[in-house]
Formats: structure tokens, sequence, C-alpha cells
């Protein structure tokens, strides 16, 4: 996971981290908790896939509850 946010820009790392805590902390999930680690993996796929980190949360709440 760390080699995922090395490739990314500061920006990019910092929506990732603001997403995550965001997400986690809405649904109740511990970061280190299989959901919580879901959540992680998921955001990183999806901003290293170019998703626009304006919508990071939007994406996020889309594909973890689709």
């Amino acid at each position: 996971m760390l080699q995922s946010l090395m490739s990314l820009s500061d920006e990019d790392v910092s929506a990732v981290i603001a997403a995550i805590h965001k997400y986690c902390g809405e649904h109740g999930y511990d970061l280190h908790s299989p959901q919580g680690r879901r959540t992680i993996t998921t955001a990183l796929e999806l901003v290293e896939t170019k998703h626009d980190p304006k919508t990071l949360m939007i994406d996020l709440d889309q594909r973890l509850h689709s």
C-alpha cells in the first residue's frame, strides 16, 4: 500500500487520506478493521485509475455499496 501512495501526487495523497478518514468516520469503521482496510484499498484503486479526487467520496461510496 505504501508504494501506491508514493506514486501519487501530494494532492492525491491528501484527497485519499481525507476521504478514508471521512468515510470510515461516517460509517463507524476502524482503519485497522477489515472494512477500514477495504476502504483504504478501494480509495487507492480509484485514485490510481484517475478518478477525480474531488469526487472521491461519491465514487468510494458507490464502489463500496454496489
